[in-house]
């Protein structure tokens, strides 16, 4: 196989879509220290979602978190460099 046939095989499965970024991947769950998740909302696209946390010293916690792929290269093994980040926390009493 020649550099010029690799380079069209890529370019190909790029434009057809062989190496587009992760989708939202619901199954992986929050976590956050010394707090217990009490449930998880996501949004209609499926790329934000809010996680309900209760700690022990009586306060719930929404921490807001984004699917990010920011670290995903179009080049590089599919699910490598994405997944959830935090965007902001609210405390409740």
């Amino acid at each position: 196989m020649t550099p010029l046939t690799r380079l069209a095989g890529r370019l190909r499965n790029l434009l057809h879509g062989a190496n587009m970024p992760p989708s939202p991947d619901a199954t992986v769950e929050a976590t956050y220290q010394g707090h217990s998740v009490v449930e998880s909302h996501y949004s209609a696209s499926g790329r934000f979602r809010a996680i309900i946390t209760h700690h022990p010293g009586g306060y719930f916690g929404v921490h807001r978190e984004q699917w990010d792929i920011s670290g995903w290269e179009a080049g590089g093994t599919p699910g490598v460099g994405a997944g959830w980040g935090w965007c902001n926390h609210r405390r409740y009493h």
